[in-house]
């Protein structure tokens, strides 16, 4: 008999990484609580672009952040709030927007990305259907500084096997996107990049997953774990008990709550 497995989550990661146990030999069961609609899977711009690899937290971001975060319409959004668990991952963020952690975090995602393309096309070999597009990706700037600064930035990410063009100016540019306004002084095209169509991924691993006799329970609300000698044995819903050899949480912004009976803190803020 299988190992069984429960993924709290039926977003992009969680039925990524259910998709990967069933091919294991796992039995999954996937647990949402909804609607997918809402989720960030589905309302995110679905860019598939390893080569963008960079951490949130930069150098200098210290004080634009807590600017930000007085604006709702801001770049970077995070909703301040007065509490310890707030605070205390505030004071992490900071201290990690300096340059020897900027280009650990950016070493560590690029090699972790350098086989993302590949996989993506993996996932289709294996029955993942779902709308994707190889267009590439166009940056256009309206300022000379801010080209060279963010292309000066990614350069070094070419010792990964990352393809990185070469400059374009204005007109090259609009060649290739005929909408730019004459604003534009230039930018670089990431012909690699892709982009899907998220509902069309997510939609693709629930179906696969089935076809391999995955169960996914939606609409259901995890509430708690039983765990016996130290070890997590079910997974507790408002609707259900599911018994489990291995749990896997992967539920976004409400992660910490939900393991926040077992004593696990991760540092996670809901942010956009």
């Amino acid at each position: 008999m299988a190992d069984s497995v429960v993924v709290v989550g039926g977003g992009v990661i969680g039925l990524a990484c259910a998709f990967a146990l069933q091919r294991s030999g796992m039995d999954v069961t996937v647990i949402d609580a909804g609607p997918r609609e809402l989720a960030a899977s589905h309302v995110n711009a679905g860019w598939v672009c390893p080569t963008l690899c960079e951490p949130v937290p930069s150098p200098g971001l210290v004080t634009t952040s807590a600017r930000w975060m007085l604006k709702s319409d801001s770049p970077l959004y995070i909703k301040p709030r007065f509490d310890r668990s707030f605070s205390r991952w505030l004071i992490e963020f900071w201290k990690h927007c300096n340059a020897r952690d900027y280009h650990a975090g950016t070493a560590a995602t690029a090699a972790l990305s350098a086989r993302t393309l590949e996989l993506y096309d993996d996932l289709r070999e294996h029955g993942v259907q779902f709308e994707e597009h190889e267009d590439g990706l166009l940056f256009a700037y309206v300022g000379e500084e801010a080209m060279h600064h963010d292309y000066d930035e990614i350069q070094w990410v070419k010792e990964y096997g990352f393809e990185i063009p070469n400059l374009l100016d204005g007109d090259a540019a609009r060649a290739l996107e005929p909408g730019l306004s004459d604003e534009v002084v230039g930018g670089y095209w990431m012909r690699h990049e892709r982009s899907v169509r998220p509902d069309t991924l997510v939609t693709g691993f629930r179906d696969r997953l089935r076809e391999g006799g995955a169960v996914i329970r939606d609409g259901e609300r995890v509430i708690g774990f039983g765990a016996r000698d130290g070890r997590v044995t079910s997974v507790v819903t408002d609707a259900a008990t599911y018994a489990a050899s291995t749990v896997v949480v992967a539920a976004g912004a409400w992660t910490p709550q939900i393991l926040e009976p077992l004593g696990v803190h991760v540092p996670i803020e809901a942010g956009k």
